[in-house]
């Protein structure tokens, strides 16, 4: 189980219409701004994370998914997979139970918190680039 969170143009319309709507220019500032909070929110998650092994540290990445224009169509920011844990010699796995929990372990967040550290200052920086947009329209 990993834990992914993401923005996506079809998960957040309202997000999706607006950049497909800005001039080039615009809309590149906004994914750029978009891409530079992903990797914070990742540092954040990587230094919040507990460490046993760091293999679930290490697993912790920014996935981006763009159209060949450049079109941003899915930015996440996701932990679990692709590394090897080297106690139990298979891939980390269990992302989602230690963000949330099971019924024998208490829940270690990681990735939410440091989403939440952020999402005032990028919806800030977010609402300044729309109203910038608006202003050159």
């Amino acid at each position: 189980m990993s834990v992914r969170i993401e923005i996506t143009t079809k998960g957040m319309d309202r997000l999706g219409n607006v950049l497909k709507k800005m001039p080039d220019k615009v809309r590149e500032q906004a994914q750029d701004k978009l891409l530079t909070y992903a990797h914070k929110v990742k540092n954040v998650a990587y230094m919040m994370v507990p460490v046993k092994t760091g293999s679930l540290q290490k697993s912790i990445r920014v996935e981006v998914y763009s159209l060949p224009a450049g079109y941003l169509v899915k930015l996440g920011i996701r932990a679990g997979g692709y590394v090897v844990n080297p106690e139990s010699r298979r891939i980390v796995d269990y992302a989602g139970y230690v963000e949330y929990g099971t019924r024998k372990m208490k829940a270690q967040p990681f990735m939410r918190p440091a989403i939440e550290f952020y999402k005032p200052e990028l919806s800030k920086v977010l609402r300044q680039i729309v109203k910038e947009a608006v202003n050159q329209a």
